[in-house]
């Protein structure tokens, strides 16, 4: 059984032009995430806002299976940029109560 590649490619290369600005946007966001200087506030808050975006995104059939993914590790990121937020408050002295934690996991 060989694969059908124009049926393939047409899937591929089919996106509406709301899922490519929403993608986009996306994207644009996710260069925070590559910067070594950015501050974990910084990394948390491009997260919620991608979560947002990636709501959107699954309105759209075509992007659905990637929009659930992405959840996926978006969720996995903001419990860890959280946590190194918690853990620098600790070192500063101020202690966490945990809203923030369930605020922004609320936002995704």
């Amino acid at each position: 059984m060989t694969p059908n590649i124009p049926r393939q490619e047409a899937f591929i290369n089919f996106r509406s032009p709301d899922a490519e600005r929403i993608l986009d946007q996306i994207a644009e966001i996710a260069s925070v995430l590559i910067d070594p200087d950015v501050l974990n506030q910084d990394v948390l808050d491009a997260c919620v806002a991608m979560g947002g975006l990636n709501q959107q995104l699954m309105n759209f059939a075509e992007q659905q299976a990637f929009a659930m993914e992405f959840e996926q590790m978006l969720v996995g990121m903001v419990v860890m940029q959280e946590r190194s937020i918690a853990a620098e408050q600790r070192e500063a002295g101020n202690v966490s109560s945990g809203i923030t934690c369930w605020y922004s996991i609320k936002q995704l």
